[in-house]
């Protein structure tokens, strides 16, 4: 009798304990409650931010804490909450908390904030550098009779920049979610 009752209770002990996995969820699994979060490279004052799709932000309740859903690995102190408008889930570290040059694991807990007990975490990775841009001296004549073309060179190059800057992080977007289309960037 008790070689059978043990016989029944091993595999689903064994079950139970597969079922419980401290692994985040995979990428196409994520699409479904996760729109878009921060890029890989963040600034040392920069906030963590996610933007959760629409399923899930129907399903977080106005009283649901956001303290416990953030989990950074090298830890990370700061505050969560959710943006002004409610798009978005800010995770906004304490002055001097990131430091340049470490690379970061956040996690966030689905379950809780979803209150649905058989979500995995969603977890990605980003790397924290100091941002810098450095204006090199030039010299301009400017014809007084043409101030249009000085604003016409300063806007392409303005343009031109930003160009440059959505196509790298569009570029390391697709290397980091493996061509996944996971929503725009911050």
């Amino acid at each position: 009798m008790k070689i059978r009752l043990l016989n029944f209770l091993l595999p689903m002990l064994v079950a139970m304990l597969g079922s419980c996995t401290d692994e985040p969820m995979k990428s196409t699994e994520a699409q479904q409650w996760i729109s878009a979060y921060s890029s890989e490279m963040i600034d040392t004052d920069s906030r963590i931010r996610i933007e959760p799709s629409d399923t899930l932000r129907k399903l977080i309740k106005a009283e649901t804490s956001l303290d416990n859903v953030f989990a950074f690995s090298p830890k990370v102190k700061g505050t969560a909450g959710l943006s002004e408008d409610g798009r978005f889930l800010d995770f906004i570290p304490k002055a001097g908390e990131l430091k340049e040059g470490v690379e970061y694991e956040c996690r966030l807990n689905l379950s809780a904030l979803a209150q649905i007990d058989t979500l995995s975490d969603f977890a990605f990775r980003f790397h924290v550098a100091k941002r810098e841009m450095k204006m090199g001296e030039i010299s301009v004549r400017i014809d007084p009779d043409d101030v249009e073309m000085l604003q016409d060179m300063v806007m392409a190059a303005v343009n031109e920049a930003m160009r440059t800057a959505d196509s790298a992080a569009a570029e390391n977007m697709s290397r980091l979610t493996g061509g996944l289309n996971l929503g725009g960037m911050f």
